[in-house]
């Protein structure tokens, strides 16, 4: 069973993100976690499961709708479950005879608010939005901004839409199925605009 600490991460206002409020950066606020709890069985080759953490390229692999690591929904993520299960459980990670320190509830918190977030590793940037013209707004080849109802927003290109998802590519080619719910209903508007131009001849 998931423990008291997942349920608590979950209850009611634990993860909002105000406007006002920085989006979380995978370099500086999350890696640095993983690499002392997490690197020593997921680096390299020779990673447990194959899931290698030690390059943000081969995390990405594990980001969409049935990875690891779900973004927007830290709560179906294998990761966070993993990672905040009772101490005493086989399938706590890491484990306890690994000779590293378990996350504790504090930074389990940073990693769900980051995929919260979206689980952005690279490529894509939390700047402000710029104003596009009538023809970028409408292009589904140009670099568009996309705000997520966070109201962080990150640039990145359209690639379509699949069922209730919306599928992105960052500026270095890492392509991810977020949730359409997950973004604003502007950004959502965009995704029909723009996947109606690509149906076009």
């Amino acid at each position: 069973m998931r423990s008291h600490i997942l349920l608590s991460l979950f209850a009611a206002g634990s993860f909002v993100v105000g406007p006002a409020q920085a989006a979380l950066d995978f370099e500086k606020d999350v890696r640095p976690l993983l690499a002392g709890s997490c690197f020593k069985c997921h680096s390299g080759s020779s990673a447990k499961k194959g899931f290698q953490m030690d390059k943000p390229e081969e995390i990405a692999k594990k980001i969409g709708p049935d990875g690891y690591i779900v973004p927007g929904k830290p709560q179906a993520s294998e990761v966070i479950h993993r990672i905040s299960l009772p101490m005493d459980d086989p399938d706590r990670m890491p484990p306890p005879n690994r000779g590293v320190k378990a996350l504790s509830e504090d930074q389990v918190k940073i990693v769900a608010q980051w995929i919260l977030e979206g689980a952005i590793v690279g490529g894509a940037t939390a700047t402000a939005p710029s104003p596009a013209s009538p023809m970028a707004a409408s292009d589904p080849k140009a670099l568009h901004q996309w705000q997520r109802t966070t109201g962080t927003p990150f640039a990145a290109y359209f690639v379509k839409l699949d069922g209730a998802s919306i599928v992105l590519r960052s500026e270095s080619g890492q392509e991810r199925a977020f949730p359409a719910d997950f973004f604003s209903p502007e950004s959502q508007e965009l995704a029909k605009r723009l996947d109606a131009s690509s149906a076009q001849p």
